[in-house]
């Protein structure tokens, strides 16, 4: 084999697991997608971002859609990092909670890693990841310290 040919493969295989890699790496990000114009400062690190499966009872205004990174399993390790992820992406924009948070999944197909080698490579097959999705809002009425009765919070174990 002349050593063009070699690197010529070479080269195809590293582009293809860059292109692997950074396709993947879009997949997990985190996504906000801004309901508003206008731009509330971040709360500290010590203030609690409540978080709630349905609607919320008192006013508000929500502030944007934000969605978790994404992850092979939906096991309640997993849920709860992706939850407190959720909640710091809010707390980032401004809001005092999280409502209508619930387990979503989106499925594809492409490269993938391939386990079955000794060495890192991909191959052709299919994928499901799982993420939180939420809606940020912001209070309009100051913040009591309990919720109310019709409202429940998100627990990782749903």
């Amino acid at each position: 084999m002349s050593s063009a040919s070699f690197l010529s493969r070479r080269l195809t295989q590293i582009a293809a697991i860059l292109a692997v890699l950074s396709s993947a790496a879009a997949c997990s990000s985190s996504h906000i997608h801004q309901l508003t114009d206008y731009r509330y400062p971040p709360k500290p690190e010590d203030v609690r971002v409540e978080a709630f499966i349905g609607d919320v009872a008192r006013p508000y205004e929500k502030i944007a859609i934000i969605q978790s990174t994404t992850a092979s399993s939906k096991d309640d390790e997993t849920k709860a990092r992706q939850l407190e992820e959720l909640k710091g992406i809010a707390r980032r924009l401004g809001a005092d909670a999280v409502q209508w948070v619930r387990v979503l999944s989106t499925s594809g197909s492409g490269m993938i890693s391939d386990p079955a080698t000794p060495f890192p490579a991909v191959k052709q097959g299919e994928f499901t990841k799982f993420f939180l999705r939420g809606e940020a809002i912001k209070y309009i009425e100051p913040v009591s310290i309990s919720a109310s009765p019709t409202e429940r919070n998100f627990s990782p174990a749903e």
